[in-house]
């Protein structure tokens, strides 16, 4: 009884200040903001929420930025913790607090391209990055490296590594390879083009995405 009490005030009495109000026009839909109907939040389609706009009107500010933020139980006092706004015309960013003062977002979505503006961890369990030890060639110019990945491991050897000579120095036609593959490691195989022994390679630089 007491729901059915509270849906109906909310669909009789609108509650103002200046030109700002929140509404309840029905059993599952609630207006706020300039004009009463900048913003609502919806029932329709299992729920869903619009911030800036009405369902048939247009932002009412100019250059306006709608954002969401989030404040993770820390006992701080802050602006935001982690914000998720519209900054731009069909653009979205993801920023940290610790973003607020540098400009730039961890992530930016634009109309048909993303932007990094931050490292991409390398311990994922859907992608690693990492960079190898030496080895010392035999007499065909060959050597292998048992390389420990690096995080949690992959959940199967379903992943493709690609790697390369970080010196420049190497002869043309030598390359690496993983040779075999493990969830948490895996072995490279060096091919040197030139066939000399007791030659040190250069670290290697790798990039493993799993399937």
């Amino acid at each position: 009884m007491s729901k059915v009490i509270l849906a109906v005030l909310f669909a009789l009495v609108a509650v103002s200040f200046s030109n700002h109000a929140v509404a309840q026009t029905g059993p599952d839909t609630l207006y706020w903001g300039i004009n009463g109907d900048s913003s609502f939040a919806s029932g329709g389609q299992g729920g869903f929420i619009e911030l800036g706009q009405s369902p048939s009107g247009v932002n009412p500010v100019t250059g306006g930025v709608p954002f969401i933020d989030f404040h993770y139980g820390n006992g701080q006092a802050e602006d935001y913790n982690y914000r998720i706004i519209n900054y731009g015309d069909q653009m979205l960013g993801f920023q940290s607090k610790a973003q607020a003062t540098t400009g730039r977002d961890t992530l930016q979505l634009e109309s048909n391209s993303a932007k990094i503006n931050g490292g991409i961890d390398k311990n994922g369990t859907g992608l690693k990055h990492f960079r190898t030890g030496t080895c010392v060639t035999n007499s065909a110019g060959q050597c292998t490296i048992n390389q420990t990945l690096p995080g949690t491991a992959f959940a199967d050897t379903n992943y493709t590594a690609v790697c390369n000579f970080e010196a420049n120095s190497i002869a043309a036609g030598s390359f690496a390879f993983a040779e075999t593959k493990g969830s948490s490691s895996l072995t490279l195989a060096i091919r040197f083009y030139v066939a000399e022994a007791g030659v040190t390679t250069p670290i290697i630089d790798c990039i493993a995405m799993h399937d």
